[in-house]
């Protein structure tokens, strides 16, 4: 079993397995999956109850910020870290995601560093709750 369940929810392919190769060079042994709209993630977010999630801000359908009222609605993803990574980080909205329950809002390109943070601290507080 994988010490993290990871989602990754962004429309960007690219951007999606940039995350995903930064991911798999931080070392945890990670389970991988990636979503491309907020509401195929609040599906996926239910069944597997995944320890961190990457989210974009601007995707079709249902964008990060309607994702993140949904999980707060359904109470989904409670012990999970949101980290959101997008090109359109602002002062305001990055206050409205920080309100919604995200713990890092990174600008994209995102970097490997940032993405290490994010998985250890993911780790350390999984080890906590162990």
């Amino acid at each position: 079993m994988a010490d993290l369940r990871v989602l990754i929810v962004d429309d960007d392919e690219l951007a999606a397995e940039i995350v995903n190769e930064f991911i798999a060079k931080s070392g945890v042994d990670c389970e991988i999956e990636w979503v491309w709209n907020g509401f195929e993630a609040l599906v996926r977010i239910q069944e597997s109850q995944p320890d961190v999630i990457f989210l974009d801000y601007m995707m079709p359908t249902y964008d990060g910020q309607e994702l993140l009222r949904g999980m707060l609605r359904l109470k989904s993803a409670t012990n999970a870290l949101i980290a959101v990574v997008s090109s359109y980080v602002n002062d305001e909205n990055r206050h409205e995601f920080t309100d919604l329950g995200v713990h890092f809002v990174f600008d994209k390109p995102v970097s490997v560093d940032q993405i290490h943070e994010v998985i250890a601290r993911a780790m350390s507080e999984k080890l906590k709750r162990a």
